[in-house]
């Protein structure tokens, strides 16, 4: 298996983009933008490795994580097969 790219949500593209790219030595893709969504990207790839996508949404910014109450993430194992971890906060209760 081999990691293509993790995701960071930002209320600060422009400024997370120039820093990955100044400190890091990134190197970016045009931004992506979906005006219908409110959705722009950044892909910042550092070589070999992972890429790294930053991700802005006017609706998800400022949300307390807490708040959100679902997280989801898949990884497949060691056969391919997809396992999904989730996290879903309902009436007050962790499940």
């Amino acid at each position: 298996m081999k990691l293509h790219h993790i995701a960071i949500r930002t209320s600060q593209l422009e400024e997370l983009k120039e820093f990955y790219i100044r400190f890091l030595g990134g190197k970016s893709n045009e931004k992506y933008v979906n005006p219908k969504k409110g959705f722009e990207s950044y892909f910042i790839s550092f070589g070999e490795g992972p890429s790294l996508e930053l991700m802005s949404r006017p609706d998800v910014q400022n949300t307390v994580m807490e708040e959100n109450g679902y997280f989801e993430s898949i990884v497949l194992d060691p056969d391919g097969n997809r396992i999904e971890c989730v996290y879903k906060k309902e009436d007050g209760k962790e499940n």
